[in-house]
């Protein structure tokens, strides 16, 4: 990676909190770019991770450094690809454009999502995989124990599946609703009040038929699934013991904080 020679300009503000506004700006250039489709997916990485995330004290700018790291996770970095993704990722693109224009610091905001966390099975689970390997290895051979992780495997999957949708269809919190409508922004009058910053970068209209496409072909979606699905199903132990602490799944986003 190279290493940008640029001193950069930071306004340093109260409470030890900075704004990096020349690398602010340049980020909420390439972000318009990209969605503008000025630049690809791989250029858009190279820009990011090989020119802004290097300049000098832009590390400092907690806000815009989590941003920066946040939009590895929104494209493919093995496709080269223009802008791909739904409505609801185009928004938020340009919510970041307007967050970057201003001069506010990010604080986390956690929202439990959890309403069902079976911990008592899960540690039914492992201590049947405990007694039936042990019992097929004592009475049988390793193939009945093989095929006792197996089964289980897949009993675990099915378990973990159930108790994904039962939260999805049971949690209904406004303040989910407004974390994923809204971020970074508090609330849509937040964002209403801040969406003129946009303006200037000439962003055209979310259109489906270009954007809203699959990158890869169904069959390599399936293949894809299956292999993490026979993943899950051999390594499962390993999150059945992550699921035995008891917690509050929470969803965990940053909000502006004006400073």
């Amino acid at each position: 990676m190279k290493r940008c020679g640029d001193e950069g300009m930071v306004n340093k503000l109260s409470q030890g909190f900075q704004v990096h506004r020349e690398a602010r700006d340049k980020l909420a250039s390439t972000i318009a770019a990209y969605m503008r489709g000025e630049i690809r997916s791989d250029k858009f990485d190279e820009i990011i991770f090989c020119d802004i995330v290097n300049i000098n004290d832009f590390k400092r700018d907690k806000a815009g450094w989590n941003i920066a790291f946040d939009l590895w996770g929104y494209y493919d970095d093995l496709i080269d690809h223009n802008f791909l993704g739904t409505k609801e990722q185009w928004d938020y693109f340009k919510r970041l454009i307007a967050f970057l224009k201003t001069d506010y610091s990010l604080k986390k905001r956690e929202i439990k999502k959890t309403v069902w966390h079976p911990v008592w099975l899960y540690r039914i689970l492992l201590l049947l995989l405990v007694l039936l390997i042990g019992l097929a290895i004592y009475k049988y051979s390793i193939i009945i124990a093989y095929l006792a992780w197996l089964g289980l495997g897949m009993l675990f999957c099915l378990l973990a599946f159930c108790v994904k949708r039962y939260n999805e269809k049971n949690v209904k919190s406004e303040e989910i609703i407004e974390i994923k409508n809204y971020s970074p922004f508090h609330s849509e009058n937040d964002w209403e009040a801040h969406e003129y910053l946009v303006k200037d970068y000439l962003l055209p209209e979310y259109n489906s038929d270009l954007y809203n496409v699959p990158l890869r072909s169904k069959k390599s979606d399936k293949l894809m699934n299956v292999f993490f699905i026979f993943s899950l199903a051999f390594l499962w132990p390993l999150y059945v013991c992550f699921q035995l602490f008891d917690f509050d799944d929470v969803c965990i986003e940053y909000v502006r904080e004006e400073i």
